[in-house]
């Protein structure tokens, strides 16, 4: 097994693309510090309670004006609701005398976690080549003549795409803290993250800890593209298809349930859970559902899509 596993390894890194793909990756996200501190600038809260007693000030008052019947500015109720969580927020960092993190090392890294779903493409264009290119070249005959199983063909495949999916996932975080450490230097370990969820509860967390579940739960969405371009791979053989179909479901198909959520079925959904996020911060799409049954929910998706993968691997004839 490992040796099948070093095999499919070195077919991913001894390939351009590989290191383009990762090139590509650190020059977009250099770039994008680039952007934020060299036209923007450093906005480091020097004094940062005097800055938030402002932006209390500033909230009550503009809460008085909107909610003063006779003010021409009267805003709705959603809107309202938002600046009141601000200022209960405000409110509440001033009291328990908890710093921003948003210009820190370890807030750069939390806001460089986008590009996750770059590395998201990235990963497909990977998963989606390593079955149907094998069958494409005609090489998929030599790999099934070695005394290892189908099973453990596949699986070395599929395990060999998830360590590349770890690398970049790794990658991002590297240039983040080397960029994020570049501009605020080393340091913040200790510092909380802070933030209201929709239902008006504060969450207080470890910065780092907070960074790293975040991560954790976006890799998530990773996993599930990359399973399906796995699978349409395996079935179709075209690497094109599976590719344009997992890009389309990534960007797609979030936009696509929100028509459907008013429905109960809607629940049982794969794309209304591929972002567990929405449960870490409090504000699920569909009211009611709580972590654990999310989890349930894409843990059978999961073992659905990967039966149907091994089903037809081992049961294709390879003429």
């Amino acid at each position: 097994m490992f040796n099948l596993l070093l095999n499919e390894n070195m077919k991913i890194y001894r390939r351009w693309r590989t290191w383009i793909m990762s090139a590509i990756l650190i020059l977009l996200m250099a770039f994008s510090f680039v952007i934020t501190y060299g036209f923007v600038g450093i906005d480091e809260a020097t004094d940062w309670r005097a800055q938030s007693e402002e932006r209390v000030m500033q909230l009550k008052s503009s809460l008085a004006e909107a909610t003063n019947p006779n003010s021409e500015q009267m805003m709705d109720a959603e809107s309202l609701k938002v600046m009141q969580n601000e200022l209960k927020l405000e409110q509440h960092r001033l009291e328990k005398d908890i710093a921003p993190t948003n210009y820190t090392l370890w807030g750069e890294v939390l806001r460089m976690s986008a590009f996750v779903s770059l590395v998201i493409i990235f990963v497909v264009i990977i998963a989606a080549d390593s079955v149907a290119s094998e069958f494409s070249a005609g090489t998929i005959k030599l790999l099934l003549l070695q005394p290892a199983s189908r099973s453990k063909i596949l699986l070395a495949k599929y395990l060999s795409v998830f360590l590349f999916a770890l690398f970049m996932v790794l990658l991002v975080m590297a240039t983040a803290l080397i960029g994020g450490s570049i501009v605020h230097g080393i340091g913040g370990l200790g510092d909380t993250y802070l933030s209201l969820t929709a239902s008006g509860e504060f969450i207080e967390r470890n910065m780092l800890l907070h960074t790293l579940i975040t991560y954790g739960l976006q890799c998530v969405s990773l996993v599930f593209v990359a399973t399906i371009a796995f699978l349409i791979s395996t079935v179709f053989r075209s690497s094109v298809m599976a590719i344009s179909i997992a890009i389309v479901i990534q960007f797609l198909a979030p936009v696509a349930t929100i028509f459907v959520l008013q429905y109960d079925w809607a629940k049982f959904i794969l794309f209304v859970h591929m972002d567990l996020t929405q449960y870490l911060n409090g504000t699920p799409l569909i009211k009611g559902i709580d972590m654990p049954f999310a989890v349930s929910v894409l843990a059978a998706y999961f073992i659905v899509l990967n039966g149907i993968t091994w089903l037809l691997f081992n049961r294709r004839d390879v003429a």
